[in-house]
């Protein structure tokens, strides 16, 4: 019997991750991958966020209350209101905006305006590893014990993104894309293009409720109907709202192509580059589309197929020096 008690007292000593996992509740499901490139087996991860519904119109529940109050790490963008009151309600350690822009978050205005644009800045790989950088700082507080392989995932996680973010530089000179100029729906697609180098000349929403002036509209029909402007971006958060009826009208009125881009990336795939390569091949392929034949179009394919392979072989390595941690 004093053996049984002696084994109990020595269980209760061990380490907090060696008989279950940290569990990290998100507020939105973007930010999902980014926890599990770094946490990977270590952690467990509950979306707070009802499927399908409008993140800026949401209203703060009991149920989304009790879920996040089941988690050891809150990890949320400081964006919306009810993501604020959620962290005001429960005295749980959490990671934010204000801790992404300590490690380097790089934000920019919403075109045409003077604000500071906080739509989606987890979408553009920069911004990625910010966020990276800074849910590791709160998972080796919570998990000191792990800390070395949360090291080693980040790590990974940040060559991954530079080497993905060359490799879109790349393929949008090689296609003529950079630097082309863009009308974009909802200030989100801001941080879907950047990567690419395209120009965001106007976007039709500017804030709740408030949409591009008519002087500026009357402008941007101008530069659509002259070819000035390339193509227009409509986000699937944009496709939930009126604006993209304004959108549509403009594309079928000049003529101009609309590319409908993903915000948010398959349920329960949890891979940050597979959502950024989807919007890429998008992209390309619709402005290849009019003038290319088939040959052009596997060039790119093969293109984005060999980017994703270099990128798991660089996956492939990194979990090869993990595994000796775990």
């Amino acid at each position: 019997m004093k053996y049984i008690i002696i084994a109990l007292m020595l269980i209760n000593l061990l380490p907090y991750t060696s008989y279950r996992k940290i569990l990290v509740a998100v507020t939105l499901e973007p930010l999902a991958p980014i926890v599990y490139e770094i946490g990977g087996q270590c952690v467990e991860i509950e979306v707070l966020l009802p499927e399908g519904v409008e993140p800026h119109t949401f209203q703060l529940t009991k149920d989304v209350v009790e879920k996040a109050s089941r988690a050891d790490l809150i990890v949320h963008t400081g964006h919306m209101e009810w993501e604020k009151k959620l962290i005001s309600i429960l005295n749980k350690s959490s990671v934010g905006l204000e801790d992404y822009i300590r490690f380097g978050l790089n934000l920019t205005n919403i075109p045409g305006t003077d604000s500071v644009d906080l739509h989606g800045y987890w979408l553009d790989p920069i911004n990625a590893i910010a966020i990276a950088k800074a849910i590791v700082e709160k998972l080796i507080e919570i998990d000191p014990m792990n800390s070395e392989i949360y090291n080693l995932s980040l790590k990974r996680f940040v060559d991954k993104m530079y080497m993905l973010m060359d490799s879109l530089t790349t393929l949008s000179k090689s296609y003529n894309l950079y630097g082309k100029k863009v009308l974009l729906t909802f200030p989100s697609e801001v941080y879907l293009i950047r990567p690419l180098g395209l120009k965001p000349i106007a976007c039709i929403v500017r804030g709740p409720q408030i949409l591009i002036s008519g002087s500026e509209l009357v402008k941007v029909r101008e530069m659509l109907t002259k070819k000035e402007i390339s193509f227009i971006v409509v986000s699937s958060v944009a496709r939930r709202m009126k604006a993209v009826e304004y959108a549509e009208q403009l594309a079928r009125e000049t003529d101009t192509r609309i590319i409908y881009l993903r915000t948010f990336s398959l349920p329960n795939l949890y891979d940050y580059s597979s959502l950024i390569m989807y919007n890429v091949g998008l992209i390309i392929g619709s402005g290849k589309s009019l003038e290319c034949d088939m040959q052009d179009l596997s060039e790119i394919y093969v293109s984005l197929i060999f980017i994703l392979l270099i990128i798991s072989i660089i996956e492939l390595l990194y979990i090869y020096r993990l595994r000796k941690y775990v």
